[in-house]
């Protein structure tokens, strides 16, 4: 995998005319170290889980194992009480939920819905993640992904009935002709799910659903798999019947860019679903934006005095200089970098040389320096304010008190 460089941070600190007090300033500003990986590969997954619930630990197993980018999940049953259980799945993933109908779901118990399709994405893809606008259909759900220099992807996560009603299956088919129509003026598409309908082996499925299914890719003129090209992998997505519900489909153009398409072999990983993962790496470049949790204790530079930051100056060029002559071969190297300069920047040079301070999470964004001098400049006024208040009150106090003494005096004298 072609890494293409990191973020301006990392590049400053490889120039050999580097800033460092203005890379401190900015540390300072931020109270952590981002930085970004371009990758060149997005792999895509789609999987009919049979409900969530049973399937969550191979999920998760699959995520990690196979670096997922994105992953569109079909037949989640999942209702709307339970909704929020796929963004506890994994930690470093995210999701857009769509729900099948509350009518269709009356009949199953309190945990437990019906169909429902969802895409996961990783969270480090949130810059470049957007839900798009899929009306009129609880079975189709889909995402833009930006590339921030003008180009547009999107991927479409769909599951397509799987009763006889064919005049339901038309219908939803008609809703995905008309998004990928529409959004294919814009960028790039790719469909992935659960069709529920064979576009190669149509024994043991409804071959109508077959032949609408045929002629939908003909008219967005989508490649069929293992006809348009070669894929690794078992022939089937559907284990039961040994045929082929679950595609990625997209155009030649997607085609060209395409590295890999595979359905996982039967046994290769644990799964309790009866449907096989179908996987594709495609060659897009997108920005994967990654944080480093911010430590315990940083640096507190506005209490640094010019000795100490001539130390830390003095550390940090040294280290960084040792740091510089790592080569950077993968994402692995590049993520060790990165950590190891963070190190460097806000731990191991600074501990010994710049006075620390606890990191507070809730620390409000707006509140700047200036904010900060007309809050002091107003409680000082209010403190002027209520001192001359207090005096007001105390003298008015003591003209009641003179009331009041006078007043019993006069009545002893009497």
């Amino acid at each position: 995998m072609k890494m293409m460089t990191i973020f301006k941070t990392t590049e400053r600190v490889c120039t050999k005319h580097l800033s460092l007090l203005y890379l401190i300033s900015m540390i300072t500003s931020m109270h952590l170290l981002s930085y970004i990986i371009l990758y060149n590969m997005v792999v895509l997954m789609t999987w009919n889980v049979r409900g969530i619930f049973s399937s969550t630990t191979c999920l998760s197993t699959l995520l990690d194992r196979e670096k997922c980018d994105v992953i569109v999940i079909t037949e989640h049953k999942l209702k709307q009480s339970t909704k929020a259980y796929l963004d506890t799945i994994h930690k470093d993933y995210a999701c857009f939920v769509k729900l099948d109908d509350d009518e269709t779901m009356f009949y199953n118990s309190a945990f437990s819905g019906k169909g429902g399709v969802a895409i996961m994405y990783k969270k480090s893809l949130m810059f470049s993640v957007k839900e798009i606008t899929c009306y009129d259909t609880n079975r189709i759900v889909g995402i833009q992904l930006d590339d921030h220099k003008g180009n547009l992807y999107y991927i479409i996560g769909a599951y397509l009935p799987s009763d006889v009603n064919v005049d339901t299956y038309i219908q939803e088919l008609n809703i995905l002709e008309n998004l990928y129509t529409y959004y294919s003026s814009y960028g790039k598409v790719i469909i992935a799910g659960d069709f529920n309908g064979s576009l190669i082996d149509t024994q043991g499925t409804n071959p109508i659903k077959a032949q609408l299914m045929l002629n939908f890719v003909s008219k967005c003129n989508l490649c069929i798999p293992n006809k348009d090209f070669a894929t690794g992998g078992e022939k089937f997505s559907f284990i039961q019947k040994r045929t082929t519900l679950d595609y990625i489909l997209f155009d030649k153009l997607v085609r060209k860019e395409l590295k890999t398409y595979k359905i996982l072999e039967e046994g290769s990983i644990s799964i309790t679903s009866d449907h096989l993962p179908v996987m594709v790496v495609i060659d897009f470049v997108i920005q994967r934006h990654n944080l480093v949790i911010p430590q315990p204790k940083l640096p507190t530079w506005h209490k640094a005095t010019s000795d100490s930051i001539e130390t830390y100056k003095n550390l940090t060029e040294r280290n960084i200089s040792e740091l510089l002559q790592t080569e950077l071969k993968d994402s692995k190297g590049i993520d060790k970098f990165v950590h190891d300069l963070s190190g460097i920047l806000l731990s191991s040079c600074a501990e010994s040389s710049v006075p620390f301070s606890s990191y507070n999470p809730h620390t409000r964004p707006e509140w700047t320096k200036a904010v900060k001098h007309l809050h002091t400049a107003e409680r000082a006024k209010r403190k002027i304010w209520m001192s001359a208040n207090s005096e007001m009150h105390s003298m008015k106090n003591t003209r009641n008190t003179c009331k009041k003494c006078t007043v019993i005096s006069m009545k002893q004298l009497k």
